[in-house]
């Protein structure tokens, strides 16, 4: 049976995952404005990944209304539109079945939850190097793409259940977990410091795993953010710098972090969800962190 999706933002992420839904045999809308709702109405989806290339038709709107009857919302914006998501849903009264995140950082489903029930929120982390090569060409590279969810609040479980079932019918890799908390802050564990010492110095991930004074910055970045992490309650081992540097040697070695691409090409930037929020809480509980590590 045929599940109504609506994707908030055809960017790298909603694109790659939604047409895989529609692949699927979904009935799926995607929720984009201005250029790129214009690209992608001419020119439809393009897909590149090391087994090749497909196109997609998209079924498109610029309206949130197309939230209001779904069973699955996708919210796949960037961190600086999750405010303004928030201001029309809660103009148009929008409230779907049920909402996974898909941001980079740790407080995107927290302000999903001040307008909506956090029992219907699904807390999401898209794995995998994804990047916008042209307005409608994603590609995508490296370990294969999965989507690591979770319930917020234990009303949530059957709906991670169903999110589940959902994804593997799909074939999209997914993995269903307790403490989703944990797995945004190691996610941000390698965004943060990696994406700040590309941007500060304009390496790709290869030059800065390999040379061993930007390795060893991104050491220390980790370390700190472990350490605000546990500060504020969070089940984050450390070991997970570890898996995390790991995992960073599954991308290509040209690879770069979406938060070093957009602040070096002057677009706005996930600069605040990335490395602000680690400022804001190491002040709130006390975790020394010396601006003089930021890398420069």
């Amino acid at each position: 049976m045929a599940v109504r999706i609506a994707v908030i933002g055809a960017g790298a992420l909603g694109g790659y995952f939604g047409a895989r839904l529609m692949q699927a045999g979904h009935d799926v809308v995607f929720v984009a404005r201005g250029h790129r709702l214009q690209v992608l109405s001419d020119s439809g989806l393009t897909i590149a990944t090391e087994h090749g290339t497909e196109h997609f038709r998209l079924q498109l709107t610029d309206s949130f209304e197309a939230m209001a009857s779904v069973d699955l919302a996708l919210l796949c914006v960037k961190t600086w539109h999750v405010p303004g998501v928030i201001a029309q849903m809660q103009a148009g009264s929008i409230s779907p079945q049920r909402l996974l995140t898909l941001q980079n950082g740790v407080e995107a489903h927290l302000q999903m939850a001040t307008i909506f029930p956090a029992g219907r929120i699904l807390s999401g982390i898209a794995q995998g190097f994804f990047e916008i090569e042209q307005d409608c060409r994603v590609r995508h590279a490296g370990v294969p793409p999965k989507i690591i969810f979770g319930a917020l609040a234990p009303d949530g479980k059957a709906h991670a259940v169903w999110l589940a079932a959902l994804l593997g019918d799909a074939a999209i890799l997914y993995e269903n977990v307790a403490d989703i908390e944990a797995r945004l802050w190691e996610k941000l564990l390698l965004a943060s410091s990696v994406g700040a010492v590309g941007a500060c110095t304009g390496k790709p991930m290869g030059a800065i795993l390999g040379e061993p004074d930007l390795r060893g910055q991104v050491v220390q970045m980790m370390d700190e953010i472990t350490s605000v992490a546990q500060a504020a309650g969070i089940a984050l081992d450390q070991a997970a710098s570890t898996r995390m540097f790991d995992f960073a040697r599954t991308f290509p070695p040209e690879a770069t972090t979406s938060m070093q691409r957009d602040l070096m090409e002057g677009r706005p930037s996930e600069l605040d969800a990335q490395l602000g929020v680690i400022y804001r809480l190491g002040w709130e509980y006390g975790v020394s962190i010396p601006l003089e590590r930021f890398p420069s």
